[in-house]
């Protein structure tokens, strides 16, 4: 199946996850609970994914963080003068904390820098280190930074995810990224990540989280490029159907694993998307179909969708829908690349609307058919909304509308 690399812009979604390492927490690691993902979904355009590099290239990424990690404990000063050490360079700290805050991300990367050179295993500035690399792009002197942490504490779920921040960064996947922190781990006579760790009862359901949106990326995409993008193949469908179905099925898996887990269910969501975008299918349990119009599709914390009708007009068909912004940010609403008028393929058009908190608008969303198929009645109807924060720059939900006439 032909891939399209599609550029990463996932870091800076995941880096909200990603929790800055406060002056509390100098010495020692954090155990604050993970935010919920932010799934970057390209509002408006075609699901590409992304080809992860070869893993290979991980290797020498891997030496270097053992390197750089035997180099910091070589420094490490007696414990004794642990204690005044961090006394000495809390107020750096906090100031480099500051600089971050406020986007002085060069700044701030030169005060973790002389923090280290003082106290090499302070952990907060190891750990806020990584961070302020990857928002200057400087993506795998972070992956190094943040594989070395290892060392610091290798059970600390924070580490973790900042070495999956960065090495989605690099473009690696998550799998190849779990045998660089083996490679780490080895050169440093820690052991492994693997089954029977010990490190596994910590980590392991949230690996396998990041496993699976990897997966979703990588084996799920569409042959062709943006709006030129030609249909694919029978047998690629039929190929991204069974790698849909596993999927499918794995996240069962880990539903049983993370029970109640709105990022487990969030992640489930960008799967339907994802697959209805790509035409293999999608959960009839998410949205059932409705038999009468109008419907109210979406009610949930972000906004309320109502479906009132869909008529034909001169190219094919439109959408009649009022939608309603229920968060305190401004919002806008894309529709996904692919939607079907009768089980047949339309081309949608959504003009963009900008909706204050509490707004409401009614909206229309053009289906236009290829060939003849306008002339047809319209008996069902199937595709997905994204609703997107306009301060945050991100998708915060994906929504599979369906509706099938009475019969």
């Amino acid at each position: 199946m032909a891939i399209k690399r599609r550029a990463v812009a996932l870091v800076f979604a995941v880096l909200l996850a990603a929790g800055l390492v406060s002056c509390g927490d100098a010495g020692s690691a954090s155990s604050e609970p993970l935010e919920e993902a932010v799934y970057m979904v390209d509002v408006q355009q075609p699901f590409t994914g992304y080809l992860a590099r070869d893993a290979a290239e991980l290797e020498d990424i891997a030496a270097d963080a053992v390197k750089l990690a035997k180099d910091r404990k070589a420094g490490i000063a007696k414990d004794a003068e642990e204690t005044d050490l961090a006394a000495e360079v809390n107020p750096e700290f906090n100031l480099a904390n500051e600089c971050y805050a406020d986007g002085s991300y060069e700044k701030a990367e030169k005060l973790y820098r002389s923090i280290i050179d003082t106290y090499p295993q302070h952990y907060g500035a190891n750990v806020n280190l990584t961070l302020a690399l990857l928002h200057q792009e400087k993506n795998e002197e972070a992956l190094v930074q943040a594989l070395s942490c290892i060392e610091l504490a290798p059970g600390e779920e924070g580490i973790f995810l900042n070495i999956q921040t960065a090495g989605v960064a690099c473009g690696f996947a998550a799998e190849d990224l779990e045998v660089a922190m083996d490679a780490t781990l080895d050169g440093l006579g820690r052991g492994t990540y693997g089954a029977g760790s010990g490190y596994d009862e910590e980590y392991g359901p949230l690996y396998r989280y990041n496993k699976l949106w990897s997966r979703i990326e990588t084996e799920l995409a569409v042959a062709g490029d943006g709006e030129d993008a030609e249909a694919a193949s029978t047998d690629e469908l039929v190929e991204g159907s069974f790698a849909y179905d596993a999927l499918e099925s794995e996240l069962d898996g880990l539903a049983g694993e993370l029970s109640g887990d709105s990022d487990a269910a969030a992640l489930r969501t960008y799967l339907y998307a994802v697959g209805l975008q790509l035409g293999y299918r999608a959960d009839p349990t998410l949205v059932g179909p409705m038999h009468t119009m109008p419907y109210v599709a979406v009610d949930s914390d972000i906004c309320t969708i109502e479906v009132k009708k869909l008529e034909k007009d001169d190219d094919g068909w439109a959408l009649e829908f009022a939608l309603t912004n229920k968060t305190e940010d401004q919002m806008t609403i894309g529709r996904g690349a692919l939607w079907l008028v009768n089980g047949e393929e339309v081309r949608p058009y959504l003009s963009e609307v900008v909706l204050e908190p509490a707004d409401t608008r009614d909206l229309k969303l053009e289906l236009t058919a290829y060939g003849d198929a306008s002339g047809q009645d319209a008996a069902s109807l199937m595709g997905t909304f994204y609703i997107t924060s306009r301060s945050k720059n991100s998708v915060l939900a994906a929504y599979p509308i369906s509706w099938e006439g009475a019969a």
